[in-house]
């Protein structure tokens, strides 16, 4: 059986959203149908697809009590705060050594975007996973 580890990357400024975003309120935790947060559809959108999977959810200090609010309780030790901003790579670096098992699928996704054909989506994460 295939392991797998989702990280969701939910750091980022989001600055071009201001004034909607700051530092109260990061990007990641807004609403755009009005109903779940960006990060809220992240992780429903991931769920089905490898449901026995790990979690990590990676943000930035200054946002980790905003994220934390937006998890469900059973992620909430999950989220991993970076010890500095250092973007993307950086981002992907201390996840993987967090994981620390080279078999184990890293299934890396933004938790700031915006899927309409969440279907089409989770099948090609199943395919990938697969394929890896």
């Amino acid at each position: 059986m295939v392991k797998v580890t989702y990280v969701i990357m939910a750091g980022g400024k989001g600055e071009r959203l201001w004034p909607l975003v700051g530092k109260d309120r990061p990007k990641v935790c807004l609403a755009p149908d009005g109903k779940r947060s960006l990060l809220q559809a992240t992780i429903d959108r991931l769920k089905p697809i490898w449901p026995r999977a790990d979690w990590l959810i990676v943000t930035t200090k200054g946002q980790a009590q905003a994220v934390q609010a937006q998890v469900p309780a059973k992620l909430k030790h999950r989220v991993l705060v970076e010890p500095a901003i250092r973007n993307t790579a950086a981002c992907i670096a201390l996840a993987a050594m967090s994981i620390r098992e080279p078999q184990r699928v890293m299934v890396v996704v933004p938790a700031d975007h915006w899927i309409e054909d969440a279907a089409a989506f989770q099948r090609a994460v199943r395919r990938a996973i697969q394929a890896a």
